[in-house]
């Protein structure tokens, strides 16, 4: 997956793969990594309630750390 690649949101539009490992993020640490973020996507990609719960998760703080880091655009 590159970095122009996108991830699918059902009932939303596709959000950019830097977005999507960073909704990961949260997804994974909020409940668990049983499930990679490829089977999330093939599966259909998140649905909007996971994006707004894992993001929001994560918090601002952690957001700005992820885009300093060179991860975000």
């Amino acid at each position: 997956m590159d970095s122009e690649s996108r991830c699918p949101v059902q009932d939303g539009d596709d959000i950019p793969m830097w977005l999507a490992r960073l909704v990961y993020k949260g997804y994974s640490s909020r409940y668990g990594t049983q499930q990679s973020l490829e089977r999330i996507i093939e599966r259909g990609g998140f649905g909007m309630g996971e994006v707004v719960v894992c993001l929001t998760w994560l918090g601002l703080n952690d957001f700005a750390s992820w885009k300093e880091s060179g991860h975000g655009v």
